[in-house]
């Protein structure tokens, strides 16, 4: 049985945070079809400090809500692999669009990479591919093909969804996909 609804229509802000940008796409849904109505990446234009950067989201996430009426928000889940002053700092960010979002009376929802990874059909780079970069052009260079492989696997399923999208900011591309993902299986 389909989680799809038939009856569900509207519009879905999906975000990929960080500590200096805000990546976003905006995907409807009416009915069974699946739009991609816009996308783009924030740089958060203000000083480094999170007080600063909490300010600029509670400007620039109310103008992205205004300007484009979701229904919905889903923010990627903060991991917890980066050093502690980041993790720390990203926590910020996300609880606070949740904030905004939710003062916005819009249903907010957050999604861990693995779940929205593992839906999309995304294969994880394996130990024996790793091993194989390796010896063919050492350890280096096999870290980042692996680094570069993580984030151009998501790309080409993104692409094969989206033809002619043209987009290479690997950001961008998460939040096309986790936007994607809600859509398909939230509401």
């Amino acid at each position: 049985m389909s989680i799809l609804s038939n009856v569900y229509s509207g519009k879905i802000l999906s975000i990929d945070p960080s500590t200096k940008s805000l990546a976003f796409a905006v995907i409807n849904r009416n009915k069974s079809k699946i739009t991609l109505e816009a996308k783009g990446k924030i740089l958060f234009a203000c000083e480094d400090d999170i007080q600063s950067k909490l300010k600029f989201i509670g400007v620039i996430l109310p103008e992205l809500i205004l300007h484009h009426k979701p229904k919905y928000i889903i923010i990627e889940q903060t991991i917890y692999i980066q050093n502690p002053q980041t993790s720390r700092l990203l926590s910020y960010v996300v609880g606070h669009m949740m904030g905004l979002g939710l003062l916005g009376n819009l249903k907010v929802v957050d999604v861990g990479p693995i779940e929205w990874k593992r839906w999309l059909g995304y294969k994880s780079v394996s130990k024996t591919e790793i091993a194989a970069w390796t010896a063919d052009i050492g350890e280096k260079e096999a870290k980042k093909k692996a680094n570069f492989e993580r984030k151009n696997r998501t790309k080409i399923i993104i692409d094969s969804r989206f033809p002619g999208l043209e987009e290479s900011d690997y950001d961008i591309i998460d939040a096309i996909a986790i936007g994607l993902w809600a859509a398909s299986t939230v509401f």
